[in-house]
């Protein structure tokens, strides 16, 4: 290769492996140490001119950049959560809107799918998702039964879809669209509770 290695200040850091290779990178051809993620294991080439450089810093830890930021949306999700930021509150038509420190750490996955560019997500249509177990499309719309937009009990709310021509379009009591998916969600329960007794049936015999 015909490049020497600068040793005079080898980087000593438990993330630091002792491999050296020259490799392209960051628009120039230098030589690279391997750095392994103490989070999830995976390993990679870093240039040593700015390993040097973040190995000054008291905070560094040899993390890839995916774990950083999770650990970076776990922090936020934290401050966020004891502060009060972007909890709960009511915007100026009425209804309720939920940030994302409003719902539980698992849920967060449902709950990107479903916010707007805002951030947030109507505790209504959040209610619903949660009861039916899946995501609201754009043109399924809910209804408050009692008009109240902050009363968001499920038992309160009843899901129809946008547009005249199709089944269960009208919004208020009785709407052919809501008992479907009602019927729906029964069904996905009986056969979870079928499963599992026939899974105890099983492990019986």
């Amino acid at each position: 290769m015909g490049r020497h290695l600068d040793t005079t200040s080898p980087p000593n850091h438990p993330a630091v492996n002792p491999n050296y290779k020259i490799a392209d990178i960051y628009g120039r051809t230098t030589w690279c140490a391997e750095v392994t993620c103490p989070f999830c294991g995976v390993q990679r080439w870093y240039p040593l001119f700015a390993l040097r450089q973040q190995l000054k810093r008291f905070n560094f830890t040899g993390q890839c950049r995916l774990c950083g930021q999770k650990r970076s949306r776990a922090g936020y999700y934290q401050w966020a959560k004891r502060t009060g930021v972007a909890r709960r509150s009511v915007n100026w038509s009425g209804y309720i809107e939920l940030g994302p420190t409003a719902v539980a750490p698992e849920q967060l996955p449902l709950f990107r799918t479903m916010q707007n560019r805002a951030g947030i997500v109507f505790e209504h249509r959040w209610n619903m998702a949660l009861h039916l177990g899946r995501a609201l499309h754009s043109g399924e719309c809910i209804d408050h039964m009692d008009g109240n937009k902050t009363n968001n009990d499920i038992a309160n709310l009843r899901i129809y879809v946008r547009g005249k021509n199709q089944p269960g379009s009208g919004n208020g009591h009785g709407t052919y669209y809501h008992e479907w998916q009602m019927a729906e969600r029964r069904v996905k329960e009986l056969e979870v509770q079928l499963a599992r007794k026939r899974k105890r049936a099983a492990s019986t015999t």
